[in-house]
């Protein structure tokens, strides 16, 4: 079978989305909502400033935003504060600013794409020790984190967690090294595909699998078997060879919409 039914103006393109290392802030934005100790957006403003500084899980991530994209920092916080002044509830925060903060991030996937080679595997290796931690502790997240990225209602332990903000640390900086330098590679071919194909099957997934993976139907199958299409494929980027996967890497860890 060819796998450049996908193509874009020639580049082909594997119709995945895999996760997104945006779900840190949407878990922190609930956490902190409850507190609810002031009420004017001048006071909130300076409560959420410091629980972030003072917040060891999701504080870093957050901190790495303001300080390298703080327009991205300053509408987050601002949504969290329209939240609070209209009573949203826990679901409604979680689900507004997880919606914001994919938002965000995609907002910035040209920069991603073109960050240098070392930045993009170092959030490349991240990415499988999160989805590795994830699919010790729940197929179902694991599944939701290799499709979708994961859901409001996700509760990873605090040590994924921390896997995750350091990931997403990693992920804001890259974005900004591709900003501030841009690094110039070219779109993966087909053969980078096969390579990724021989490599997965290799790991446990199925051809059948595979190509549900390229045609943008994985979703559709078992959860269980959903997260070890994504234990496998970030395992196969990692295992493959640096310019293939670098290609793919730069193309799939932040996939264009």
């Amino acid at each position: 079978m060819s796998y450049m039914a996908g193509e874009r103006g020639g580049d082909t393109v594997i119709k995945i989305v895999v996760g997104v290392i945006v779900a840190v802030v949407v878990l922190f934005g609930a956490a902190y909502w409850f507190a609810n100790r002031t009420q004017s957006p001048e006071d909130l403003q300076a409560d959420i400033d410091g629980a972030i500084q003072d917040d060891k899980v999701n504080g870093p991530l957050l901190l790495e935003l303001k300080a390298t994209y703080p327009a991205d920092y300053q509408t987050y916080t601002k949504l969290l504060i329209d939240l609070h002044q209209r009573g949203a509830s826990e679901m409604e925060v979680r689900s507004a600013s997880q919606a914001l903060s994919r938002q965000l991030a995609m907002s910035h996937g040209a920069d991603f794409r073109v960050a240098p080679t070392a930045a993009l595997f170092k959030v490349r290796d991240g990415n499988l020790g999160v989805i590795r931690a994830l699919k010790a502790e729940s197929s179902d997240m694991c599944a939701h984190f290799a499709m979708t990225g994961l859901s409001p209602t996700d509760r990873p332990s605090r040590r994924t967690m921390l896997r995750m903000t350091q990931v997403g640390v990693d992920q804001v900086r890259a974005m900004a090294a591709g900003r501030a330098k841009p690094f110039k590679r070219g779109k993966p071919t087909q053969s980078d595909v096969m390579a990724l194909r021989k490599e997965m099957l290799a790991q446990g997934s199925t051809a059948a699998e595979f190509d549900a993976m390229v045609q943008g139907t994985a979703m559709g199958m078992p959860l269980d078997r959903q997260c070890m299409l994504g234990v496998a494929l970030y395992q196969s980027l990692v295992n493959m060879e640096e310019g293939p996967s670098d290609r793919l890497s730069a193309m799939l860890l932040l996939p264009e919409q």
